[in-house]
């Protein structure tokens, strides 16, 4: 089971990192890196306890490589329970750097004395980040090694960063039931789902259903209705339970993540370009194909209407809604019983406003009477449908590469043609079925994956520990290219003049943590801020201070205030 998920959610590295630290002057690579060292062997530090109080770190430095003493920052883990650290350093070499200007570094080695204000816990963590180069002309990235400190026995043991951490999830205080009401998260459940109706990848589909409500009988509506929620419901209790048992199977893994999958993008992508076909009237679908066509919007099936919630809650898969982000974090760190209750919530408030449209009167004589509009509005809703294929294969080709997102399109060409064969008669309905199988082969063995960009590296939380280290401000987007609430945030707010301006007038940091292919460190990063799912923003406000969660929904005076710009 491990393997197939691996391979389900295989990670495809980005170019973001080293471009980013490469415009701030910190990343330098070098024509052959081969004649250069690991960093860990051209750098290697030893931190001794002296005492409760104390700290001696001593780095052993090889030949003709040097540390920055400005890059040194030094961190007790966790902020909340452990004292503040001061450093006194030992002399070091005045330098004329090519990247930082005139500096101080250790060749050799570097002595540094740490101290506390009062006694160090046991089990606290010590971060120190550093940043070093080689005369020969490589600077590497800045990094963090991390020491977990035992006063009481004397002793400093390394940890790496997986083990750090992990250590430091394990730390994370499990919201307490009795302190935090549970009523009060099922009731941000409740309007997150009613507000998820709203986001471009549901509306669509949401229309589709009310159209049935015009025509049909109002006692047939009421039953309608329920089927609707039982299946919207249900859905998102089998999404809950399907991520509660990857988590214990180990995998980090939160809500969306589906998408992260090029196989379950392609599938949706051949499914939203069939429905588009028979809204456009170009193909007609039976009730075998989830009840889309004409079954759909009649409303005379309660099957459609029960798989009409259950395609509701897959197309809402790209989108989070405000509340939803608090209610899901609170949700996956509880145990099974008050998870599930949670994510019923959320389903329930995304079916209330079709329950409440199908029993209000009122509601109901604020919809225009039944008459051949009703054929021009369904022909009219194929095109956003459309535009969400072009959309998903555009993820598709993100996520592997321009080979996958030309394959997909003829996976879409395979569905039309196996459409066209099924209004036939004899031998073309056989063979609009190979046809279709042969569409839903080539989404699950697409060509190798290609590159057209050089890989980076996934996301490292000792880089962000790095930023994070100093006196500017750092402001972090967790994104992702599936992510439609991403990138609404970004087009409307982050990426505009305005923005870019105020970053750049109060050096203001601008991290992005991509997660459109699947990152377990990403996934336990937002499980260290109890949330699951993105958007995810984090403004770091320097000099140590802790980090500042801004709402899912962003405005430009929201970030504004949140850098101090205003």
């Amino acid at each position: 089971m491990d393997q197939g998920i691996r391979k389900l959610f295989a990670v495809l590295l980005l170019l973001a990192l080293p471009l980013q630290s490469l415009a701030q002057g910190n990343f330098l690579t070098a024509s052959n890196q081969d004649e250069f060292l690991p960093v860990e062997d051209a750098y290697k530090v030893q931190v001794d306890l002296i005492d409760a109080q104390t700290l001696k770190v001593l780095w052993q430095i090889a030949p003709e490589y040097y540390l920055y003493q400005h890059q040194f920052a030094f961190a007790l883990k966790p902020e909340s329970k452990a004292p503040g650290v001061s450093a006194r350093y030992s002399a070091a070499i005045d330098k004329t750097d090519e990247y930082f200007g005139d500096v101080k570094v250790y060749y050799e080695f570097a002595d540094i004395d740490l101290s506390t204000a009062t006694p160090i816990p046991d089990g606290t963590v010590l971060a120190i980040t550093s940043q070093g180069c080689a005369d020969a002309g490589l600077c590497y990235p800045p990094r963090t090694d991390y020491f977990e400190l035992q006063p009481a026995a004397g002793q400093v043991l390394p940890l790496s960063e997986e083990q750090y951490r992990q250590a430091q999830q394990a730390l994370q205080p499990r919201p307490d039931v009795s302190s935090q009401s549970v009523w009060t998260i099922i009731l941000f459940a409740l309007l997150g789902g009613a507000i998820l109706n709203l986001m471009p990848c549901v509306f669509p589909i949401l229309s589709l259903k009310v159209l049935g409500f015009v025509s049909a009988d109002p006692k047939e509506n009421h039953a309608h209705s329920w089927y609707y929620t039982a299946g919207v419901v249900l859905s998102f209790v089998a999404f809950a339970g399907l991520i509660l048992t990857l988590k214990a199977a180990g995998q980090a893994v939160g809500w969306g993540f589906q998408l992260q999958s090029t196989e379950f993008v392609g599938l949706l992508a051949l499914l939203f370009f069939a429905m588009a076909l028979a809204l456009s009237g170009l193909a007609e679908l039976g009730t075998s194909f989830m009840g889309v066509g004409s079954s759909l919007t009649q409303g005379t099936n309660h099957k459609s209407s029960f798989f009409t919630g259950v395609l509701a809650v897959v197309v809402a898969s790209p989108c989070t809604a405000p509340f939803m982000g608090t209610a899901l974090g609170f949700a996956l760190t509880q145990n099974t019983a008050t998870a599930l209750l949670v994510f019923a919530a959320l389903g329930l408030g995304m079916a209330l406003p079709m329950v409440a449209l199908s029993y209000s009167t009122t509601l109901r004589r604020w919809m225009p009477k039944p008459g051949a509009w009703m054929v021009t509005f369904r022909q009219f809703l194929a095109f956003p449908l459309y535009m969400t294929v072009i959309w998903l294969l555009w993820v598709a080709g993100r996520q592997a590469g321009v080979d996958v997102f030309a394959t997909l399109l003829v996976a879409c060409l395979m569905v039309a043609l196996s459409l066209w064969l099924w209004s036939k008669t004899g031998w073309a309905k056989r063979l609009s079925a190979l046809t279709f199988a042969l569409a839903i082969l080539l989404t699950f063995n697409p060509p190798a994956q290609t590159q057209t960009q050089t890989p980076s590296g996934a996301f490292s939380r000792s880089e962000l520990n790095a930023l994070t280290a100093g006196t500017q401000t750092v402001f972090v987007d967790v994104t992702a290219d599936w992510c439609i609430t991403c990138i609404a945030n970004e087009k409307a707010v982050l990426e505009t003049a305005e923005i870019q301006q105020a970053f750049a007038e109060r050096k203001v940091i601008y991290h992005i943590i991509d997660w459109t292919n699947y990152d377990p460190a990403v996934a336990e990063f937002l499980a260290e801020f109890q949330r699951s799912g993105i958007p995810f923003y984090l403004v770091y406000p320097g000099n140590s201070q802790p980090p500042v969660i801004l709402p899912q929904i962003l405005t430009k005076e929201i970030v504004l205030n949140s850098i101090g710009a205003q």
